[in-house]
């Protein structure tokens, strides 16, 4: 099976009693079995990393609504994916000068943006935004499919086998 289609395929199985028992909370999906559910993204990542290392696992916020995105941005669905992981759906960009310029700018993004959402492309930091919402959405408005960088600013660096999957619907 192709990667993290199991995963998403026991999610969504799984979805009406999480969505029931655990609104918002964040699942952590590895193979066909939920691992847990976690208060915050963070939580759910140090978990998921620390039992599996780069994975392949899902981690979804339970029952969180669709990203609406101008349908003059977007001709299709797509699903964002971790700061770090490569979209499943485009070949693999490689975000290694994205990378370097946020390690070249730490420093000061921490010092002024602490747990704010940078956004890179290439040498260009672009900017902090309060949520990965808001980061992914000027993300997509300027380059479309990327490849950019979306990282939580002073959080660790997630795996690429993590995937945050959300799926965006385009407003006609």
């Amino acid at each position: 099976m192709p990667l993290l289609n199991q995963e998403i395929a026991t999610y969504e199985r799984l979805r009406p009693s999480l969505e029931a028992e655990h609104p918002m909370k964040w699942a952590v999906v590895h193979g066909e079995t939920l691992v847990g559910t976690y208060a915050d993204f963070q939580k759910a990542a140090e978990e998921a990393v620390r039992r599996f290392g780069r994975g392949p696992y899902l981690i979804r916020q339970i029952g969180a609504p669709p990203i609406r995105l101008p349908s003059t941005e977007l001709h299709e669905p797509v699903r964002p994916v971790s700061p770090t992981a490569p979209s499943m759906d485009a070949p693999t960009p490689h975000l290694d000068q994205e990378i370097a310029t946020y390690e070249r700018l730490r420093d000061s993004l921490e010092a002024e943006h602490h747990l704010k959402w940078a956004v890179i492309h290439g040498e260009t930091y672009v900017g902090a935004f309060p949520t990965f919402d808001d980061a992914l959405q000027e993300a997509v408005r300027r380059f479309g499919r990327g490849p950019y960088l979306i990282r939580e600013i002073g959080a660790p660096p997630i795996h690429p086998g993590s995937v945050l999957e959300q799926t965006l619907h385009v407003v006609r």
